[in-house]
């Protein structure tokens, strides 16, 4: 949904944009990661509840510091029915125009 996907994308953009004072990647400092994350995911149910939609929401944050060289796989399984609009996303900062939905 359109609605959620901008929701999601401005969550996560309100927390990190700040700190990014015109550097691509915000200053990492691991005393800060779990305020980020904490913000993050309140901020997505807190939008997400905001819609008033009949449906049940799932959020995940993990914020990993770039460095060259380093990789990291996720994955994420889940059972869904389209036919009702299940769908499980899933947001890449800075890249938000990675947004993956499924």
């Amino acid at each position: 949904s359109v609605e959620v996907t901008h929701t999601l994308i401005t969550s996560v953009n309100d927390v990190l944009a700040p700190k990014t004072s015109l550097q691509e990647y915000p200053d990492f400092d691991e005393n800060q990661v779990q305020h980020w994350v904490d913000s993050i995911s309140e901020k997505c149910i807190q939008g997400l509840a905001d819609l008033q939609k009949p449906f049940k929401y799932i959020v995940t944050c993990t914020i990993l510091q770039s460095v060259n060289g380093a990789g990291v796989c996720m994955a994420n399984s889940a059972y869904f029915d389209e036919a009702h609009g299940d769908f499980v996303m899933s947001v890449h900062w800075p890249s938000l125009d990675k947004c993956d939905q499924e």
